[in-house]
């Protein structure tokens, strides 16, 4: 005779239960708003200039008058050293976008058109909005060398379609766009901060954190640095450790479950189940016997056994599949978090995937033999941290 319909279900329903506190809620809703920067060839050619200190009196009066001369020289024609005076000039006044403009039409007078174009790119950050700032732009495009343009178009046509694919919600061409957009342009950091967004909505969260840390580099005073490393205090603590991966592995599916794989998860609590069913058929045989009475005679007699004959099979299916479990989930943490580094704590050092909500106890489920049968009881107790 052979029972195990109940034994099955009692062993879904215990795994059931365990694992099913595990399941991880879904991130909530990104709030950093994607960059749209108007992006022209010149933009993308002209180098980004630090911020300057703001010059004392004495250096602004001072430049003045080597402006001033600098000016009388180049009406006598004497472009050298005007071109001299205006960038002593300009070293001693560098947000003065004037100095930057007539510098710049020096050089380009005797002909030093890398320099020229520099110092006009440096007047159009100084006066993005002034009413000449087209005319200069459209002359920087004029003595920028053809492949600098080229490359130009490309990195605006690639931002362009970057955009475009992350309106309609097409991240995985998003993130090619921004990326083919941050290459051309090494120093565009709005093609790197939009594809941390992409990488962030398409579920990449190691990769989102490491191009939001790459931003902050590239421009630590901007207005939004602090919500952009919100977001990867945010994005650092959903990604699962390995550790605690493995350990919630050893529950049936548990690792699946916080690793967001619900449905391996459950795969994994019917093979484990599947296992147990097996491993707990019963069969009863008759033997024959001899018995033996106070008075020391035998006489022959049978009696019943009850066996489990799958009991090896059925128990090395089910560890395996969890040991196996377990392991997948391990990897699977593991590659998320792929090229984090984890920052040091006081005392030691310890994950940073995870934060630190203090000791996870993991309740491990056993199946025990009482006077009443077969019972699942949970008397091991791991503590993760």
């Amino acid at each position: 005779m052979i029972r195990w319909a109940s034994c099955g279900a009692i062993t879904i329903a215990a795994a059931v239960v365990v694992t099913s506190p595990l399941v991880v809620p879904p991130l909530s809703a990104q709030s950093l708003p994607v960059k749209r920067p108007t992006l022209t060839p010149v933009t993308v050619a002209c180098p980004v200039f630090p911020a300057t200190i703001t010059p004392v009196r004495q250096q602004v009066d001072e430049a003045n008058r080597l402006a001033t001369l600098g000016e009388e020289s180049s009406l006598e024609g004497d472009h050298r050293a005007a071109r001299d005076l205006f960038s002593q000039a300009a070293a001693l006044n560098p947000r003065d976008a004037s100095l930057a403009y007539r510098l710049g039409r020096e050089y380009e007078g005797l002909r030093q058109r890398d320099d020229a174009i520099r110092q006009y790119c440096r007047y159009l950050s100084l006066a993005p909005t002034a009413a000449d700032a087209p005319q200069i732009a459209a002359r920087v495009a004029q003595l920028l060398p053809p492949a600098a343009v080229t490359r130009g178009n490309d990195v605006v046509g690639a931002f362009t379609t970057g955009l475009t694919a992350f309106d309609a919600r097409d991240w995985s061409s998003a993130i090619t766009e921004f990326s083919q957009a941050a290459t051309e342009d090494s120093a565009l950091s709005a093609a790197v901060y939009n594809r941390a967004l992409a990488r962030d909505r398409h579920g990449d969260n190691a990769a989102a954190i490491r191009d939001l840390s790459r931003y902050l580099q590239m421009e630590p005073q901007a207005s939004d640095a602090p919500a952009v490393q919100a977001r990867i205090d945010a994005l650092r603590s959903a990604i699962p450790s390995p550790g605690t991966a493995f350990a919630l592995g050893l529950l049936p599916g548990g690792g699946q479950f916080y690793t967001g794989q619900p449905v391996l998860g459950v795969a994994v609590i019917a093979a484990v189940a599947g296992g147990a069913v097996v491993a707990l058929q019963t069969r009863t045989v008759t033997r024959d016997t001899l018995f033996t009475d106070p008075f020391g005679h035998t006489y022959p007699g049978t009696y019943t056994q009850t066996q489990h004959p799958n009991l090896v099979i059925g128990a090395a299916t089910g560890g395996g599949v969890l040991l196996i479990g377990a392991i997948e989930a391990a990897l699977v943490a593991g590659s998320r978090g792929a090229g984090l580094a984890a920052p040091s704590a006081p005392g030691g050092t310890r994950s940073a995937l995870l934060p630190h909500v203090g000791p996870l106890t993991v309740e491990l489920p056993s199946l025990t033999r009482t006077a009443d049968g077969l019972r699942w009881v949970f008397p091991v107790r791991i503590a993760v941290r």
